[in-house]
């Protein structure tokens, strides 16, 4: 198999990119970071952001798709995630693990402040998937049809090897 390992990939921009990313930013602001690794892995996740933009803007978007996932958990170091997990307490929360639009509230103003994240990360998380539905109907209508080497290399030797124990590709 020869595969062209000089061809560039092809991204498809869409007309939804833009709003995508939009919402990834307002998604970053729904992170309460807390704890040791609170402050770092919030930094980390900006950073992240930072390099897959770095790259091209379909990888941020992808990012920002996958972010929006129910796979996507921060429970170590987000008190949004963390809220929803059996074993945490807010009340066994230190006040010096807090963030500091935190520090001096009560159980309740914690307990609502984060209620109010998780809400409107939700809603964000809604939005991007609709129109990440948007994008791949727009990515399928407009991405030209080209062979991709390692795919048609893969099909190639597939068939061939099914051809001679005679088995039909249909």
């Amino acid at each position: 198999m020869a595969i062209n390992h000089n061809k560039a990939t092809v991204h498809i921009t869409s007309p939804y990119d833009d709003k995508i990313l939009e919402l990834n930013t307002k998604l970053n602001n729904t992170y309460v970071a807390y704890g040791k690794l609170g402050v770092s892995k919030i930094q980390l996740q900006a950073d992240q952001d930072t390099n897959a933009m770095g790259y091209n803007k379909a990888n941020a978007v992808s990012r920002t798709i996958s972010k929006s996932s129910r796979l996507y958990k921060n429970s170590s170091w987000d008190l949004v995630d963390a809220e929803s997990e059996a074993d945490f307490s807010i009340n066994e929360l230190k006040e010096n693990e807090l963030p500091n639009e935190l520090k001096g509230k009560s159980k309740k103003e914690i307990k609502s402040y984060i209620s109010k994240k998780r809400e409107e990360r939700e809603t964000l998380k809604s939005s991007i998937s609709e129109l990440n539905l948007l994008r791949r109907d727009y990515l399928k209508e407009n991405t030209p049809r080209t062979h991709n080497g390692l795919e048609s290399a893969m099909l190639n030797a597939i068939k061939s090897q099914a051809k001679k124990k005679n088995y039909n590709w249909k």
